[in-house]
């Protein structure tokens, strides 16, 4: 696994689990927080990940809220973003 990138806020770090680095035939989705964690080392704004991903503002509002799980496609392109490497090689 690659070295992530640094972070752009002085916001609270927060560690991100290991089970959430994983293939997909092995992933645990993130928390709320790993994934604004995940969004802040790549420079991307919660308001951008619908464009980003591809989603609609409601899905990325789901995931935002903790209401549903990202999906893993859509964690696995941040997290690249953010120089956590491929995941899905994980």
């Amino acid at each position: 696994m690659s070295q992530p990138k640094p972070r752009y806020s002085n916001t609270t770090e927060v560690e991100i689990r290991p089970e959430t680095l994983r293939n997909a035939a092995n992933w645990t989705p993130p928390t709320v927080d790993e994934i604004s964690e995940v969004l802040n080392r790549a420079g991307i704004k919660w308001g951008q990940l619908a464009v980003i991903t591809g989603n609609t503002e409601s899905i990325v509002a789901g995931w935002k809220e903790g209401k549903e799980h990202i999906s893993y496609m859509a964690w696995r392109y941040i997290c690249e973003s953010a120089g956590y490497g491929r995941i899905d090689r994980a």
